[in-house]
């Protein structure tokens, strides 16, 4: 059973989530400031002290409010172990005191270091978006309706409920009440709630003299008869991050008026459920003149309020609010891996994109999880890359700019930058995670090794590719052997991606038990790929990648030219339009390995009916996953190759180079086709197969299409990788791993 501190604020909601938490945890709670009415409703047995709630032990500690995280934020420093979840109430601070102080602490100091933030409301989480650690749970309440006399039989009384505090907008509201008075209109106000305006007010209600109009009742534990007492409520806030006091003044039926602030017209429906008043300006003029005409049309204001009832009670339910903490609590115990990662997340590479898949899945498991990786300034320049990267935290190391004529020094003396840099970060950031997860066998597993001898984590490493160009035939070609077998030594697990990448890791030394096998994943789009099979449609076959020497693209422009001269017969003087294939070849030179000099030539004199492009990278690769009837991957090696899922998730047929790392994705002639790497030929006739096959209709390709995206569904996608990777956290991670 957890222990948990519950450190006060918003004391309704606090009340209310206890309801549940208490049957679940052995919680205390600590409530700052003079709050006497719900001190006394959580029972002595359950309150602790500040005392105890900075040096106390407990699981997990919940804040809600400014003042109890600034605390939680300090225990930090002595205590960084505890788990740490923070409610935010609020996102405008312009009403508050010292607001920009308070931002700034907030945003750069307190928000980042919690390991959750609860936004109640879109408006509250939209000014956090830039944090991965926030997440939106809209605060709720029971919305059944409540009997209450109707407000059109009541007398000329409004009131409201909020803390006494400057940005609840209170002294705009009794000056309203002055300027009602002096039309010859007076109406009685009534304010329930306490807090540090209370003796302004009073001194204001005073020098008006208001003191038989405005009565300020101080905290009221029932809240009923208080709503049912009332001819009209007012939420008159500066800023109102949610409102649930108008929430629950549109259960009571009773006509609203609010401000145009925050997240106020979003519960009155932008006017539908009651009055809005301008936020700026004359308020208090607004104000009464709002109140002037609710009171004429309580009637028809009544039924709004009942609307927004209605409709609020099926958006908003406490149960599902209840569970979606209760999944932020379970999220927060969760193993918090630490990326290590040697290219920056610019990079278009299958390394980024599985690390982007992998990480993602991971966050939405609930893990929270961190990168470190090389200075990326392209993840600050294009906002929309970096909300791709939102769902974690990214901290980056110092980078070199290249010099002409010694590249190759300056990458070596930035690998060892990258090692010392990288280090220092997981030194500093030590209390965020909990595994470290090396991705590649080079300076990310010597960052990891050095680090778990630092802080003693769990040292995960993962393999990226294999073969003839693989991580394990260069590893014997890179300085420092020594070291690296040291590295190795200091390594947990070996994630690798087939079976003869277990083979060769077998051969550095890892032992059976460390070699985990796990494959990449890739994100499903929502439809598969139907593409047209009319007769006159040119056969589109696809290659996405790096134009590189391992992808051995000249075996299919030499099979695209075999299957064009099968098609276009030499006595035609032009090729029929359904006698066509059209070759993409997508993607950019790889920067070791390019294979563009070599295939530009193969592309002179093509036959008639045959084209090829190759448009380098392209902004929306999915287009062309959607435009295409056929993908390629001829390969020699490969790791596991990232465009050859992406082509089955998106349903195509897949035909690829039989080598063992695409057999371990491809069940020739179920999800796909295998053929002798490098015979152009055999690639060739499969081609002819599959253009026959569509002017027959396509009920072989169509199966083979199904077959691609059910493989995708099941082996690969990132849901079934994120839930192996976090049952590998747990095992390294629980008590005597």
């Amino acid at each position: 059973m957890l222990r948990t501190a519950t450190v006060g604020g918003a004391e309704r909601l606090v009340l209310e989530e206890l309801e549940h938490l208490t049957s679940l945890f052995d919680v205390r709670v600590c409530i700052l400031g003079r709050s006497a009415g719900p001190r006394s409703s959580f029972g002595p047995s359950r309150l602790i002290g500040l005392r105890e709630a900075l040096l106390g032990r407990f699981d997990l500690i919940h804040t809600h409010l400014w003042l109890p995280g600034l605390i939680a934020r300090l225990r930090r420093i002595w205590n960084p172990r505890t788990r740490w979840i923070h409610t935010v109430h609020y996102h405008d601070y312009r009403p508050l005191t010292l607001g920009r102080i308070r931002r700034w602490l907030d945003h750069h100091w307190i928000y980042p270091s919690a390991d959750a933030l609860i936004c109640v409301s879109p408006a509250v989480h939209e000014s956090l978006a830039h944090l991965p650690n926030a997440m939106l749970i809209e605060n709720a309440m029971p919305m059944d309706p409540v009997e209450a006399p109707p407000a059109w039989e009541r007398p000329p009384v409004v009131g409201t409920v909020a803390m006494l505090r400057k940005e609840k907008g209170l002294d705009d509201l009794v000056s309203a009440v002055a300027i009602l008075r002096d039309r010859g209109k007076p109406v009685t106000i009534r304010i329930a709630g306490d807090g540090p305006l209370r003796t302004r007010l009073m001194h204001q209600i005073r020098s008006l003299g208001l003191e038989h109009l405005v009565e300020l009742c101080g905290y009221v534990s029932d809240l009923g008869p208080f709503y049912g007492s009332l001819a009209v409520y007012i939420q008159p806030s500066l800023s109102e991050p949610f409102g649930l006091a108008t929430l629950e003044a549109l259960r009571y039926r009773r006509p609203v008026v609010g401000t145009a602030s925050g997240h106020l017209p979003t519960l009155l429906g932008d006017g539908a459920f009651g009055l809005l008043v301008p936020a700026d300006g004359a308020r208090a003029p607004a104000l009464a003149d709002a109140i002037e005409q609710a009171l004429e049309n309580r009637r028809e204001l009544s039924e709004r309020a009942e609307a927004g009832r209605a409709f609020w009670a099926r958006r908003l339910d406490p149960r599902t609010r209840i569970q979606s903490i209760l999944e932020v609590y379970r999220g927060v115990r969760l193993p918090r891996p630490c990326f290590v990662a040697p290219i920056g997340t610019h990079g278009g590479g299958g390394l980024q994109r599985q690390l982007e898949v992998q990480s993602r899945a991971l966050a939405a498991a609930g893990h929270r999880c961190l990168l470190v990786q090389r200075k990326d300034p392209r993840l600050r320049q294009e906002p929309a890359r970096m909300r791709r990267w939102a769902h974690l935290r990214v901290l980056e190391t110092p980078t070199l700019f290249n010099v002409p004529g010694f590249h190759r020094t300056v990458e070596r003396i930035q690998g060892a930058l990258f090692v010392v840099a990288a280090t220092l970060r997981l030194v500093w950031a030590r209390h965020r995670f909990d595994v470290i997860h090396a991705h590649q066998l080079y300076s990310p597993t010597l960052v990891g090794a050095l680090a778990k001898t630092l802080l003693g984590k769990p040292l995960v490493v993962r393999v990226t590719a294999s073969g003839e160009l693989g991580e394990l035939r260069e590893l014997r070609r890179l300085p420092f052997p020594r070291i690296r077998r040291w590295a190795f030594g200091r390594v947990d697990r070996v994630i690798v991606l087939t079976e003869r990448m277990r083979r060769e890791v077998l051969d550095l030394g890892f032992t059976e038990d460390q070699v985990v096998l796990m494959p990449n994943a890739v994100e499903l789009p929502v439809d598969a790929n139907e593409p047209e099979t009319t007769p006159d449609r040119p056969l589109r076959v696809l290659f996405t990648g790096r134009i590189s020497s391992e992808k051995s693209l000249e075996t299919l422009v030499e099979a695209a030219k075999i299957v064009a001269t099968h098609l276009s017969p030499p006595t035609h003087e032009t090729a029929g339009p359904g006698h066509r294939i059209t070759v993409r070849i997508v993607g950019g030179p790889s920067p070791q390995r390019d294979a563009t000099p070599r295939l530009l030539p193969l592309l002179e004199d093509l036959p008639q009916g045959l084209e090829i492009e190759l448009p380098g990278e392209v902004s929306d690769p999915a287009a062309e996953y959607r435009d295409a009837d056929v993908f390629v991957l001829p390969s020699v090696s490969e790791g596991m190759s990232n465009a050859l899922l992406e082509a089955m998730a998106h349903g195509l047929v897949v035909v690829a180079s039989d080598i063992p790392e695409n057999r371990a994705v491809i069940e020739h002639n179920v999800s796909g086709l295998l053929f002798p790497q490098g015979d152009a030929r055999a690639l060739a006739e499969l081609l002819f197969r599959i253009r026959e096959d569509r002017m027959r209709g396509g009920q072989w390709t169509r199966a083979l299409r199904r077959g691609a995206r059910a493989r995708a569904e099941t082996a690969f996608s990132p849901q079934v990788v994120a839930a192996q990777l976090s049952a590998l956290y747990h095992e390294l991670t629980r008590p005597n791993a």
